[in-house]
């Protein structure tokens, strides 16, 4: 009966004109979907949803058919099954979705010369013909024939993004619309909305995905670490690893971070082709296969490696380069590659030290590098001619290349748009050859997700007028709030595409990017967050309609945590301003306590008035920065003064420091009662300033065997106690840490003795103790470890400072410095012992000597303890002692050590 059906409609079709009408919904006619037999999963799906939208849209319902032999299959809506029913006699008017045996005879030559996520969308006699050649193409042609033919829209993910116009037929007198991308690879990462579902079973992030075509293809990001793994081949073959101050060091752990392969390394080259020939073997399928470089640098400095680099340690200041060194490195894979398979792309990034191509570079033609980088470069005319000056290069090194764009949300709790030079920074990219891009977005989808659905139009066609997109999505998504909500929209532009500086006190540098920044709170000053916030306030009170007042408040309610958070950061700053002398401490103190209410609690917030856990990422830690910093620098005030007053005497405990800590406040006020809110920040401030630690005289040394056995850690020379110190806050934001540290110390007039505690249970996934570097001065601080950093009360000078970082192996691997300088090396013993589901317990020493302290004269001393706690190639926590606002090198970072 099928076949019979099939040849009455191609006799039909055939004997009209190639392309003309089509009919899904008018009157009492309801056109069926007629999906393909072999169906793939991805047409079942687009069926739903097209159906789904179709009576959304009229309220009339189309049925869902399967080819099947002589029988079909009809999709029951209210569950989601398929049942079995006689084929129908040439059910007309129809969908053909997918390839059919209609749309194969009709349509398969023209598929078959598309790209493979293009697609053909034509009315014949009818009919309505929906087919790509691969499954996902003909799914976007199905969302296609919605978004462009119908009207309908997915803004953002889930329901609250949607937009369905009510229509009372859905009818064409021609229709013949053939599309393929212009960039091959649109790719967006950070999207994904946990465990949530759209009603079709689809995770709404990738609902949102397919529905906006968004969709991966080539390989490119870091990936040296899997193929050169340090765990295989580390022990056997040293030198395929980097050579760094003077040794090989192959990782101990792998990880995707801190270092890369030696780049020429015959056996290290040879042995990466060999394993991607292996791949492409297993798995014939895969077009691609990254050679990316790790991130975080850690390149090899052998002769050979640095023969082939530039600038590298130069006293000059300019810039390192490693680009010759990995350009040649990747063409001889490609060429090594090619032998075995020639048609596949090696992708790779043009990052960091090798993001231009050298001189004369000859690139292989297999190779596909991916340029990274940021539109927002073009607020800077400097950067954004770099920008294009390396497109151009690109575009004539390589025979296809991609881009790599940032265009975060998470990092910000600001809105980020700058969608105009977005679309001017796409079109150029595709113009000059671009292929592919990827994209950090991460969004902040109440904040600025629009953003992200301009792009996904963008990168399908970037001839698109931006202006346009915005207007559409302003006019439908608000309806009759449309126009107080573009006043906020452009608002958003506008400052988006500010450039806001400030000069970076470490580097020198102009700074005007911001991400995880406080600073960034300079792009929405005062006056331009009560703009926004009346413009907001306009929208809700013309807002009518149920799904109008809803969109609306999905906006105006995420505004608010920036409200709430640049609130703080003013308040921060005015702080540190005042804060630098114990005569601003009033001053510090109001500013402060202007923000102690609950309403200006941002968790609170966050977990009362947000909706959904996508809808603004979580604030990073560090736009907490300027309020700890301010609370630091009083506490630093209070405690330098208290110093002052006891330095002279020799039986100063920490309880009787603490007890002039509180004098020195008291005093310092003037005798004036703080308000509700100051006295709240006092509390606090006097609780760090209360940082005080006691080194206990021991007439016998402890044995350091990481065991913290020995009488000494109980009882000092005189027989007293010997205390202990906890109670860590996680850097930045200040509050109390989850991984418990405890430490003790001694002295015995040549050596300073610290004993620590570290507890630690882990999740599941993460191990149980963490260590990837290797040898002396390695990147301890990546692995599970304590770090210690001791200076002179009177220091000024932000260089002249003593840290160690130790970590948790039981023969720890040891990073330390002394006035920065990393070839420094310090006498430091140290042991560790695991306690297995529990943590680790760690002693170490260091000789006075070498600090050049005397403890019969430096009895005060600043000090501060961290605590890195890394689970699966990621910290999970970084926890102080002293509260810490941005690195822990600040001077502002630390509490007291009285030497007894």
């Amino acid at each position: 009966m099928r076949h019979l059906t099939a040849a009455i409609l191609l006799a039909a079709l055939t004997s009209a004109c190639w392309a003309g009408p089509a009919t899904v919904v008018d009157g009492g006619t309801v056109a069926t979907i007629i999906v393909r037999t072999g169906h793939a999963s991805e047409e079942i799906i687009a069926a739903r949803v097209l159906a789904d939208a179709v009576a959304r849209m009229t309220g009339r319902v189309m049925p869902i058919l399967i080819e099947d032999g002589s029988r079909c299959e009809v999709l029951n809506q209210a569950t989601g099954a398929f049942e079995k029913v006689s084929a129908p006699e040439n059910p007309t008017p129809a969908v053909h979705l997918g390839r059919t045996e209609l749309v194969e005879t009709l349509l398969g030559p023209e598929l078959e010369k598309l790209d493979q996520d293009g697609f053909i969308i034509r009315g014949m006699n009818g009919n309505l013909l929906i087919a790509g050649p691969t499954p996902w193409a003909t799914g976007f042609g199905a969302y296609a024939f919605l978004e462009d033919h119908c009207g309908v829209r997915w803004y953002l993910p889930g329901e609250v993004g949607e937009f369905t116009p009510r229509r009372e037929t859905l009818t064409f007198v021609h229709i013949d619309d053939t599309q393929e991308p212009a960039y091959l690879m649109r790719l967006f990462s950070g999207i994904n909305t946990y465990a949530a579902r759209d009603r079709f079973g689809r995770p709404l992030s990738t609902g949102w995905r397919e529905c906006n075509r968004i969709r991966g293809r080539y390989q490119f990001h870091h990936n040296l670490w899997k193929l050169l793994d340090p765990e295989v081949y580390g022990a056997e073959h040293p030198d395929w690893y980097p050579f760094v101050d003077g040794q090989r060091r192959p990782p101990k752990k792998n990880s995707s971070s801190g270092w890369q392969p030696c780049m020429t390394s015959e056996g290290g080259i040879n042995q990466i082709i060999q394993n991607i020939i292996a791949y492409f073997d297993e798995h014939p399928e895969e077009n691609s296969v990254s050679i990316a470089p790790n991130d975080g640098g850690g390149y090899c400095n052998c002769p050979d490696c640095l023969a082939l680099s530039e600038n590298v340690g130069s006293p000059s200041g300019t810039e390192e380069s490693r680009s010759r060194l990995f350009w040649q490195f990747a063409n001889r894979i490609a060429e090594g590659v090619a032998q075995k398979h020639p048609d596949k792309i090696i992708g790779t990034l043009a990052y960091s030290y090798s993001k231009s191509p050298y001189e004369g570079l000859k690139l292989h033609p297999n190779i596909m590098p991916f340029y990274v980088g940021t539109t927002a470069s073009y607020r800077d005319p400097e950067a954004k001619a770099e920008r294009l000056a390396d497109i151009d290069q690109w575009s004539t090194t390589a025979r296809q290349f991609g881009i790599y764009e940032w265009y975060f949300g998470a990092g910000y709790s600001i809105p980020v748009p700058y969608s105009r030079y977005l679309a001017e920074s796409l079109q150029y990219a595709h113009e000059h050859g671009a292929k592919a891009l990827y994209s950090e977005v991460y969004p902040n989808w109440g904040l600025d997700g629009y953003k992200v659905w301009v792009f996904s139009k963008l990168l399908w066609n970037p001839e698109r007028d931006v202006e346009s997109l915005i207007a559409d999505f302003c006019t439908n998504y608000f309806a009759e709030a449309a126009e107080p909500m573009r006043k906020y929209i452009d608002l958003c532009e506008t400052l988006g595409e500010q450039r806001v500086t400030r000069i970076d006190p470490e580097t020198g540098k102009e700074q005007w990017y911001f991400f995880r920044d406080p600073e960034q709170f300079l792009r929405w000053p005062p006056e331009r967050i009560a703009e926004a916030d009346g413009y907001l306030d306009e929208a809700r009170g013309l807002a009518r309609s149920e799904t109008t007042r809803a969109h609306v408040d999905y906006y105006a309610d995420s505004f608010g945590l920036t409200s709430i958070l640049a609130r703080r950061y003013s308040a921060g700053a005015l702080a540190c301003e005042s804060a630098t002398d114990l005569g601003g401490l009033g001053d510090a103190l109001s500013a402060l306590g202007s923000i102690a209410g609950p309403e200006l609690d941002h968790a609170l917030y966050t977990q009362w008035v947000l909706r959904d856990a996508w809808q603004v990422t979580e604030p990073n830690e560090a736009l907490h920065g300027p309020v700890t910093k301010a609370r630091a620098m009083l506490a630093g005030a209070i405690t330098q003064q208290a110093y002052r007053q006891l330095r002279g005497r020799s039986d100063v405990t920490p309880d009787a420091f603490r007890a002039a800590i509180v004098g020195v406040a008291t005093e310092a006020l003037g005798g004036r009662e703080p308000t509700a809110g100051e006295k709240q920040v006092l509390d606090e401030v006097l609780y760090s300033a209360g940082r005080v630690a006691m080194a206990h005289r021991t007439a016998k040394a402890p044995v350091i065997d990481g065991s913290l056995g020995d009488d000494c850690w109980l009882l000092d020379a005189a027989g007293k106690a010997v205390t202990a110190s906890s109670g860590f806050f996680v850097l930045r934001t200040g509050t109390p840490a989850q991984f418990t540290t405890e430490f003790r110390m001694l002295h015995d007039g040549k050596r300073l003795y610290v004993a620590a505690r570290c507890d630690q249970v882990k999740p599941e996934n993460a191990p149980e103790f963490y260590v990837s570097s290797s040898g002396r001065d390695g990147r301890v601080w990546d692995d599970d470890s304590i770090e210690f950093l001791l200076n002179r009360p009177e220091t000024t000078d932000p260089d002249d400072f003593f840290q160690a970082i130790i970590n948790c192996e039981p023969t720890p691997n040891i990073y330390d410095m002394l006035r920065k300088d990393k070839a420094w090396n310090g006498d430091i013993e140290a042991a560790v012992l695991r306690i297995p589901g529990q943590g680790f317990k760690m002693e170490f020493s260091i000789p006075f000597a070498d600090l050049g302290i005397d403890p019969a004269e430096d009895r005060f001393l600043k000090m501060n303890f961290v605590r890195n706690v890394v689970g699966a190639r990621e910290y999970l926590e970084i926890s102080n002692w002293f509260p810490t606002s941005a690195g822990n090198w600040e001077l502002d970072s630390r509490g007291w050590l009285i030497l007894q």
